[in-house]
């Protein structure tokens, strides 16, 4: 699989902008975070459960809006790597018959130290770019092995 660092980190960058207003705005743009970085340009690994992952990580990140700021809320960071890891366990079994896929170890052990960084800013650009740099750092640890030539490549 190929995570793209730079087009999360649009996506983030647009959330700090723009921040969501509502529940479902919220997980709408996190999910849709996810989904387009590894829904855009070539895959390694191709994944058929890519729009169900979007939707698991959709339903998690509908229960953390509230409890997503401030960051050093644990209930909303534990809510957000939740909704991360569901995605990404969703997206391995997509990736059957061709790979056989394992996603990194979840949830996400840096998220908490980034987001609190972060999210605590007043100033414009932190979080995107310390969010991308945690995630991508997390997905290094999943795994798609080919189940023909045995080849495995990463997930980022």
């Amino acid at each position: 699989m190929a995570f793209l660092p730079p087009v999360f980190q649009a996506a983030l960058t647009s959330i700090e902008a723009n921040p969501p207003g509502s529940r479902l705005d919220f997980a709408n743009a996190w999910a849709d975070a996810f989904y387009n970085a590894f829904g855009t340009g070539p895959m390694a690994a191709p994944s058929l459960t890519g729009t169900a992952a979007r939707a698991a990580a959709f339903a998690i990140f509908l229960t953390a809006f509230e409890e997503a700021t401030p960051a050093d809320n644990p209930p909303g960071i534990n809510k957000m790597k939740s909704g991360a890891a569901a995605f990404a366990t969703t997206l391995a079994l997509g990736t059957l018959p061709a790979f056989a896929s394992t996603p990194p170890t979840s949830p996400c052990p840096t998220w908490d130290q980034y987001a609190s960084n972060g999210m605590n800013t007043t100033q414009k650009g932190i979080m995107p770019g310390l969010m991308t740099q945690a995630t991508y750092t997390w997905l290094l640890g999943g795994i798609a092995i080919n189940t023909v030539s045995g080849v495995s490549v990463p997930w980022a």
